[in-house]
């Protein structure tokens, strides 16, 4: 009885046209009103501006200013994910190991939504970054799950030979910290430059002790930090660059 009770009760509402009519208007509504929000963020319609380029002024976009706030955002995602497995496999070394694999992964994939909101003038390198990064990311689901433990970050310490396999997100990495050393001259961009490979290679052939490692890792880690933060306040339009630089090259792929 219970049952059968329930079941002309729900019945009952799914043939009012009362409730029919409010679930059909009201959710739609929400649904258009957050998409019509979104797209807003991401319209062409001009903030500032305008800002003389090289074959013409131009205007900084909503889009633009959103696109920015991607990149930096994660940045600063990758940045403290990394710090923080630095932080539990130094400090906590009896912490769950699986959260020292999502960080790195949590570091790995908002450093991919950098690089698709990045903007450098030759759009290959930018694909290339893009590409090194996948490389990356599938060498490292290889590595951990092809390993008995299941573990990334453990198994990659134990065997640095693996680094063939996920050193390519650190490529990628370094590609991307090369753009912002070589646009803007920051001293913290310039010296993680150096740093990132310098690490990677030096534990892939074995050539750096823990103590000199350890002490590399944490340098690199407050850099990126510091970089990845001191990003949030500078201007807007430094992060974009010469928009009529992008638009004339556009013209000219077609």
């Amino acid at each position: 009885m219970c049952i059968d009770s329930s079941f002309r009760i729900a019945f009952a509402l799914s043939t009012c046209p009362r409730v029919c009519c409010w679930s059909r208007k009201r959710f739609p509504v929400a649904s258009s009103s957050i998409q019509a929000k979104f797209k807003g963020f991401f319209s062409d319609e001009p903030v500032k501006g305008p800002f003389p380029g090289r074959f013409r002024n131009w205007y900084l976009t909503k889009r633009d200013v959103a696109e920015v706030w991607c990149y930096r955002g994660s940045l600063g995602i990758s940045s403290l994910s990394l710090g923080s497995c630095l932080v539990l496999g130094s400090f906590f070394p009896q912490s769950p190991h699986w959260l020292l694999d999502l960080s790195i992964w949590l570091s790995t994939l908002s450093l991919g939504v950098a690089l698709q909101f990045i903007h450098i003038y030759a759009k290959v390198l930018k694909q290339a970054l893009q590409i090194l990064w996948l490389v990356g990311v599938l060498g490292a689901l290889y590595v951990q799950l092809s390993s008995p433990s299941n573990e990334l970050v453990l198994e990659t310490l134990k065997n640095p030979s693996l680094l063939l396999f996920s050193g390519w997100t650190v490529v990628s990495l370094t590609g991307l910290l090369f753009k912002e050393a070589f646009c803007y001259r920051q001293y913290e961009a310039v010296a993680l430059t150096l740093i990132v490979p310098f690490v990677a290679l030096g534990h892939f052939f074995s050539v750096l002790s823990n103590e000199a490692a350890t002490v590399m890792m944490s340098s690199f880690s407050l850099l990126y930090i510091y970089f990845s933060l001191r990003k949030f306040s500078s201007p807007i339009v430094d992060d974009i660059g010469d928009k009529s630089v992008f638009e004339y090259l556009e013209k000219t792929d077609r």
